[in-house]
């Protein structure tokens, strides 16, 4: 859980010599005048937020990668706040994005890293091509039988695909210099990496693990294609297969609701009275 600072001085005291200008002081300034300037604070407790960027792949429509990270975001207590980016040029030189990430005021730094089990979602017949090329690989080994080849199949969806992208110096220097995240070690602050299986790491926090959950839960899902998918997820949020399981598991059950028309689509993303948030969407009901 995040938590932020303010202090000022008390407006309205009347302070007999010295007198104090309303200027701007840190605490520290304030308290070390003689007498000290009266001062009040605010104290705010909120979930943790997170910058997410999402790299570009060859091969994987970029629709597709952001909405299964936007559906990721889901499990993260207060995540529909999260800022996610998708990569592929120079963002570090866009200062829309500067602008974006400044409102946000992220507390983490992450990186969205699917698995190879998310890969069966986003891209099936790129996952089907790593399988067979992992199995081809385990013959040429020698490992013939069919259970070290689901073993070690059923290991590697587990670890990240494209362990190769990373953020780039710069970008992570001007990301500190901008935003000041959260130091969570010695050093600069550490990039997180999240995917669709794992739970999220420290410092967010996955809603599963809350002491109070509902009894069932809205599973949103669509026939649309690519963009109205992400539309839909952006709007909504989407319950991973590794979210229900979690879910399950703490006796969560979960309604189906099927979005198959663009009509219901632009409903659903942009209702005219007003916007339902992801979290309202997925743990109470759909908008009629």
């Amino acid at each position: 859980m995040a938590a932020g600072t303010f202090a000022c001085p008390t407006r309205g005291v009347r302070v007999s010599a010295p007198h104090y200008a309303l200027a701007v002081q840190t605490a520290s300034e304030l308290l070390e005048k003689t007498p000290p300037a009266p001062l009040s604070a605010i104290l705010v407790a909120r979930p943790a937020r997170a910058c997410v960027f999402v790299p570009s792949v060859e091969g994987v429509p970029w629709e597709r990668m952001v909405e299964h990270a936007l559906a990721a975001q889901a499990r993260i207590w207060g995540g529909n706040q999260n800022l996610v980016v998708p990569l592929g040029w120079e963002i570090g030189n866009e200062e829309l994005f500067w602008r974006l990430v400044e409102r946000c005021d992220p507390d983490v730094v992450a990186l969205h890293s699917p698995t190879l089990a998310d890969v069966e979602e986003i891209a099936p017949d790129l996952y089907a091509d790593q399988v067979e090329r992992s199995v081809q690989a385990l013959r040429d080994a020698g490992f013939n039988d069919d259970q070290t080849h689901a073993d070690q199949i059923a290991e590697r969806r587990e670890r990240p695909v494209w362990e190769q992208f990373d953020l780039s110096e710069g970008l992570r220097a001007k990301l500190v210099e901008r935003v000041a995240p959260l130091h969570l070690a010695a050093g600069e602050p550490q990039t997180l990496h999240l995917d669709g299986m794992a739970s999220p790491p420290y410092p967010l926090t996955d809603v599963t693990a809350l002491q109070e959950l509902p009894t069932t839960v809205l599973d949103v899902t669509s026939t649309l294609g690519d963009v109205d998918r992400l539309i839909l997820t952006h709007a909504v949020g989407r319950l991973l297969p590794s979210f229900k399981g979690a879910l399950e598991s703490r006796g969560v059950g979960w309604n189906p609701v099927e979005v198959n028309h663009e009509a219901i689509l632009l409903q659903t993303a942009w209702p005219r009275h007003k916007r339902m948030s992801r979290s309202r969407w997925i743990f109470g009901r759909p908008p009629h």
